[in-house]
């Protein structure tokens, strides 16, 4: 049960992957950068968060499994754009977004263990 939420918040970016491309506005900020890298930066972010959360009680276990967690987003976020460019229609996956997905995985995966030391200390 503890995994309901993370298990929902992947349900909910595989959907919002495969939403087609045409039925999503393209906001730009500064020029080159889209809205959209942030996006899928949270998204990701709020993903390992929730895998963490759902393990902060395993204290043994815990070092180990938020690595394991990164490593599962980051390969979640490949798939997800491997998806968007092979099977998904009107839309396609972008490197940058790959490092997106990693990226928010990875803060999320940083604040965690800067959370976690705080409150074990």
């Amino acid at each position: 049960m503890r995994y309901v939420p993370a298990i929902a918040w992947a349900l909910f970016i595989l959907v919002i992957c495969g939403f087609s491309g045409d039925k999503i506005p393209n906001i730009k900020l500064l020029n080159q950068f889209s809205a959209d890298k942030l996006i899928h930066g949270f998204m990701f972010f709020v993903l390992v968060y929730l895998l963490c959360k759902a393990e902060r009680n395993n204290r043994q276990q815990l070092r180990q499994l938020r690595f394991c967690f990164l490593l599962d987003a980051a390969m979640f976020g490949l798939l997800m754009e491997y998806c968007q460019t092979y099977f998904f229609v009107n839309r396609f996956g972008e490197w940058i977004d790959v490092l997106a997905n990693s990226v928010g995985a990875l803060l999320a995966f940083l604040i965690f263990i800067f959370i976690n030391q705080k409150q074990t200390t």
